[in-house]
């Protein structure tokens, strides 16, 4: 699932007129769902994914406080 959001994503951005899209995340474009789907699988299962997404979920939570409260 994440591939196929990522793809659309990257699509819409494409179709905005938006191309800030990073060179290292261009690949994505050129290999088929299921591999990529392996590879994020193995990615995300591991211990640097862990940490490196409670740390971005730590910062999420402070800006969307910032936001909410500006609102």
């Amino acid at each position: 699932m994440i591939v196929k959001v990522l793809r659309e994503s990257m699509y819409a951005l494409k179709s905005l007129g938006i191309t800030t899209m990073l060179k290292r995340n261009r690949y994505l474009q050129f290999f088929p769902d299921f591999f990529l789907e392996f590879i994020f699988g193995k990615l995300l299962n591991s211990e640097y994914a862990e940490i490196a997404l409670a740390g971005h979920a730590e910062a999420a939570r402070t800006e969307i406080r910032a936001l909410a409260d500006g609102f």
